[in-house]
């Protein structure tokens, strides 16, 4: 019989087939952080389903419609997982701020889900963002006092970044800032995907008295492209399950709080 982790990576590997189609057996072992042998393993599984096709080293997705519907299904339901899974973090981390405190707000789709959740708590704050879409969410809204940072703006990542924003951010100080990050780990400490907005959030961080990361469980463990920060940096992160056990040991090793975020579904 197949174990759950077993059976949640051949589900993470056909949402990934759903994505890109094609993908080498190495790329795949490297996204879900496994030996390139339980990746065989989990094809091999996947093959006597005729859910994929392997190839010289690589697999795709096997031809028929409903195997495609399937993955495509397989991907909606991981997406409107995250989606609840941000909701929950970003209300969560709202809860934690208190009225009148001014916060740095880093770019970010969990940040984001806690603007939002900010806006209907109607409490009284200064927000400094460098996220176009953090910023539409909160202007004009009567209880924020917005400002945002400046800067280079990156459409695909609504982001605001460059000389301008780090001008901004240098010169402010925070009670509390809320970023998001991408990767969390022990020796790499805080991490994210761009290196621009890595900067950026780094400076908030370093400008405030009080750090919330938001990360949801996905990110524990990873390391991504540009570091942030280290574990001791960050007061509370604020999640959608609790780590696994060697994790959590590092966090309160750091002095992290762990917060997670439960409750009905948010959207």
């Amino acid at each position: 019989m197949k174990n759950s982790n077993s059976l949640r990576r051949q589900d993470h590997i056909m949402q990934l087939l759903a994505q890109d189609h094609c993908l080498s057996i190495n790329h795949l072992a490297a996204l879900l952080d496994v030996s390139g042998w339980t990746i065989r393993r989990d094809l091999v599984q996947l093959e006597a389903r005729n859910l994929v096709l392997r190839s010289h080293g690589a697999v795709e997705l096997a031809g028929s419609e409903e195997v495609r519907q399937y993955a495509q299904s397989m991907q909606r339901q991981e997406n409107r997982a995250i989606m609840v899974a941000k909701a929950r973090i970003g209300a969560r981390a709202a809860d934690l701020l208190q009225d009148h405190t001014q916060v740095a707000m880093g770019a970010g789709s969990t940040t984001l889900a806690c603007a939002r959740a900010i806006k209907q708590n109607h409490c009284e704050l200064v927000v400094m963002t460098n996220g176009l879409d953090i910023a539409i969410e909160l202007t004009g809204v009567p209880h924020i006092n917005l400002i945002c940072t400046g800067g280079a703006a990156h459409g695909d990542f609504f982001t605001l970044t460059g000389p301008v924003a780090k001008r901004a951010i240098k010169s402010h100080y925070f009670d509390v800032a809320v970023v998001g990050v991408s990767g969390i780990s022990p020796d790499a400490g805080l991490t994210a995907d761009s290196h621009l907005n890595a900067e950026i959030l780094e400076l908030m961080i370093q400008n405030a008295q009080w750090v919330i990361a938001l990360a949801d469980h996905r990110k524990f463990g990873r390391v991504r492209f540009a570091k942030l920060a280290d574990l001791c940096d960050v007061d509370v992160i604020v999640t959608d399950c609790a780590p696994e056990p060697e994790m959590a040991a590092s966090l309160a090793q750091s002095g992290v709080e762990v917060v997670v975020a439960e409750g009905d579904d948010v959207v």
